[in-house]
Order: C-alpha cells, then sequence, then structure tokens
C-alpha cells in the first residue's frame, strides 16, 4: 500500500506543478479518444475524497502508461521511468483496481454518513452493513472482484498475486469493526422506533432503565452532572417519555429520530433526557456543531490527516456543550497550550533519553 501511495503522489505531483506536462498528457488522451478524469492537485484531494484520486488514476491508467512511455523514450526521465516501471506491474495494476473497488464502496458509505437525518443508531447499522458487505465479497474462501477487475486479471499471461490487497482490505474491516463493535448501540436501542412501539415495553414501567442508567455512568462526566442524580431523572424522564413519542407516531405527527429530538428538546420536563438524546443525535458530519467541532480540531491540528479517533465524539460534545453555553472558544489559546504541551514532551523524552 505504500508503494500505491507513493505512486500516486507521483502522479499528481507530474501534473499539478507543470501545465506543460498536463496540457500534452491532455492532448494525448484526446488522441486516444480516452475518456479522461482529471488529476486535481494534492491539496484538493482531502480524507473523503480518496476514491477520487484512485479512481482518476484507474480511468487514465493506459494513457498514463503510453505518455510515461514517451516520455522515457524522449529524454529517459528518472519520474517518468519510475512511473512505467510500476504501472506496468501486474500485481500493482491489479490491486489499484480492487483498492478502486473498495474506496468506492467506502466512499458510498461516507455520503449515506452525511444524510441531515440520520441517527447515530442508523448510522451504525449502515456501517455494519457495509463491513460485512466487504468480507464477505473479498475475505471468504472465495473472492468476489467485479467483472472489470476479473476481466483485467484474466488479461495477464501469468497468475497475478491479489495477497497484499487482501491484507490490506482485511485490516480496513478489522479497524471498522474495532470503530463499530458490536455491543456499541445496545444502551441506544431504546430510542428507536420499535422499541416505543412495542405493547410490552409500554406495559412495563422499568422498560429502559437498565440503559438510562448504563447511559448516564457514560456519560455524566461530559454532562458535569452528579451520577446518581442523573440516573434517576433519565429513568423518570424515559418512563413519560415513551408513552409520549409512542402516541406520537401512532398519530404521525412525528416520524424520523430529528423529529423525535426537536420534539424532546422544547419539553423542559425532558431537558436532562434530550442531553442524552442529542449525544446520540449528533453524528453526520455534514451538521452544522460537526463541522464546527471538526474544524476547530483541524485547527490546532499538526497533520492534515482527519483520522477519527474513539474519543473525538467525546471531544465534539464538549466543544458543543461549551459553545452552546454562550461561551466561545479562544483558538490561539488552544494552540499555544497544546505547543506548549508538545515542547514539554520533547524535553522530558530529552531528559529521558540523557538519564538512560
Amino acid at each position: 500500500m505504500k508503494e500505491i501511495e507513493t505512486l500516486l503522489r507521483t502522479v499528481y505531483t507530474i501534473f499539478c506543478r507543470s501545465s506543460v506536462k498536463k496540457a500534452k498528457f491532455e492532448e494525448l488522451a484526446k488522441a486516444a479518444d480516452a475518456d479522461v478524469i482529471a488529476f486535481r492537485p494534492l491539496r484538493e484531494v482531502r480524507w473523503l475524497s480518496r476514491h477520487f484520486a484512485v479512481n482518476a488514476l484507474v480511468k487514465n491508467y493506459d494513457v498514463f502508461l503510453q505518455y510515461c512511455q514517451e516520455k522515457v523514450e524522449e529524454d529517459n526521465d528518472p519520474v517518468h521511468r519510475y512511473c512505467l516501471e510500476k504501472l506496468s506491474k501486474p500485481e500493482l495494476h491489479v490491486a489499484i483496481g480492487i483498492l478502486n473497488d473498495v474506496l468506492a464502496e467506502l466512499a458510498e458509505l461516507t455520503k449515506i454518513l452525511q444524510r441531515s437525518v440520520l441517527s447515530t443508531v442508523e448510522a451504525f447499522q449502515f456501517a455494519k452493513a457495509k463491513i460485512k458487505k466487504l468480507q464477505s465479497q473479498y475475505l471468504g474462501e472465495n473472492k468476489h472482484f467485479l467483472e472489470e477487475t476479473s476481466i483485467l486479471i484474466s488479461s495477464f499471461k501469468v497468475p497475478v498475486n491479489t495477497t497484499s490487497i487482501i491484507q490490506f482490505i482485511q485490516q480496513v474491516c478489522g479497524h471498522m469493526d474495532s470503530r463499530f463493535p458490536d455491543d456499541e448501540l445496545k444502551d441506544w436501542s431504546v430510542f428507536e422506533k420499535d422499541c416505543f412501539c412495542a405493547t410490552a415495553n409500554q406495559e412495563e414501567y422499568s422498560f429502559g432503565h437498565e440503559q438510562m442508567k448504563s447511559l448516564a455512568t457514560r456519560y455524566c462526566l461530559l454532562l458535569q452532572k452528579d451520577e446518581d442524580i442523573l440516573k434517576s431523572d433519565l429513568c423518570k424522564q424515559y418512563s413519560e417519555f415513551k408513552i409520549q413519542i409512542n402516541e406520537k407516531l401512532k398519530c404521525g405527527s412525528l416520524t424520523t429520530f430529528s423529529d423525535i429530538l426537536a420534539f424532546t428538546q422544547q419539553q423542559d420536563h425532558l431537558n436532562k433526557l434530550f442531553l442524552i438524546m442529542d449525544i446520540c443525535g449528533t453524528f453526520h458530519v455534514s451538521s452544522a456543531d460537526c463541522e464546527r467541532g471538526f474544524s476547530l480540531m483541524n485547527s490546532i491540528k499538526t497533520k492534515a490527516r482527519n483520522l477519527l479517533e474513539v474519543e473525538h465524539l467525546d471531544h465534539l460534545m464538549r466543544i458543543k456543550l461549551f459553545l452552546n453555553s454562550g461561551k466561545t472558544v479562544n483558538i490561539d489559546k488552544v494552540y499555544k497550550n497544546l505547543e506548549s504541551r508538545k515542547e514539554q514532551k520533547r524535553d522530558f523524552l530529552k531528559l529521558t533519553e540523557e538519564q538512560i
């Protein structure tokens, strides 16, 4: 995968830095009557658009191979010679094709997760479904490649080793499985519409109390509430809440989780329950609150990669609660504090090395 990443960065650098080379490549593409996707500058290839970057190379593969061949024959340019050598490898060609297929699946998931009415429960279900699909397609005893990839593999006279790319897919699925563990939404299930509509749940007064207590334990520090008091308030409010929501679902005045969340926000007697539900509802990366949170975190990062960590939801909710209380975040102060901590860490490591 490092080999593929290096190749991609080399290809994009060639055309981003030279308009002459870009024009010559486009001229060659027109002569070959090829449907070519433009290579955008690296700074425009964001984390959520990796599929676009790889797809551009896949669509341009034959034309770019011919372009590199001509450049090597003309002046034996080392950069183009490197690209020609890598692009001519059957294993790398197939790996890029399979990677493009996998990234297409993840890009599709990304679009789903940006729906404005998507709840955390629904997002989790979509993510788990995508993981299982990738596992059954690529990690089973029989590999089910897409038709274009199968045709590409069969076009080579020698067998193509796909072990490396399959191992990468296995690592991706493993990473996503760890980010979406099976028991992650056990407590949140009490906010699903099916739970509200079940007659047995309506008749059982204590239904949902166990989940409310678990959520109170998990988020009492984040909400800055006493754990025991929060448990008591949540259990009491949920018992009334589930009956109210069930009646509104029956008459059709509420249909989505967003509707339920908006209704709860307007009810003063459900104020503690709303705080918990707001955490469940704060998921989609396209919402204003998430954009504000991620923007702040990106401002104080030293690297451009925006990888989601386990504790990011906690950070995001802290920022949201802080801003909702009418306070403002001094980014300069936060950045200086971060740099100070890094400096202290460097001094500590230096001192430790000297002692060793």
